[in-house]
């Protein structure tokens, strides 16, 4: 008994079908892992603001920034970036732009302003830039 497929539109119809999964597939699976390595905006946005609000809270760090001395600041963050990260902290006047000299990548930034502690009032602006490696 021979078998003979008069019509071959069925088996088109199926590699298409498969060919159509296939590519869908994998844009799905690229698209969830460029997810995963990239981190979410947000996420490193509210991790700014906390490191930051932590810093201005703390009287110490407080009187370092008014007094233009960012070392104790650069070490408190270096301590609370994640690893894969780096960053640069620069105390500016209020009313001056704070900026990088050379810019990454993808740079992250976020400020507060210090105005003053109990002794002393000279307002500056904290600023924190972060950048994958």
């Amino acid at each position: 008994m021979v078998l003979r497929i008069n019509n071959n539109k069925g088996w088109i119809r199926i590699a298409e079908a498969f060919l159509a999964i296939s590519l869908i597939s994998g844009v799905m699976v690229y698209l969830y892992t460029s997810n995963i390595s990239n981190p979410n905006t947000k996420e490193i946005s509210s991790l700014q603001k906390t490191i930051l609000d932590e810093i201005i809270f703390n009287d110490s760090m407080r009187s370092d920034i008014l007094m233009d001395n960012p070392v104790n600041v650069e070490k408190y963050a270096a301590n609370r970036i994640p690893a894969g990260f780096n960053f640069t902290i620069k105390i500016c006047e209020v009313e001056n732009i704070c900026s990088l000299d050379i810019y990454k990548n993808q740079v992250f930034a976020n400020e507060r302003i210090v105005s003053s502690n109990l002794q002393t009032y000279a307002p500056k602006k904290l600023k924190l830039f972060m950048w994958r490696l």
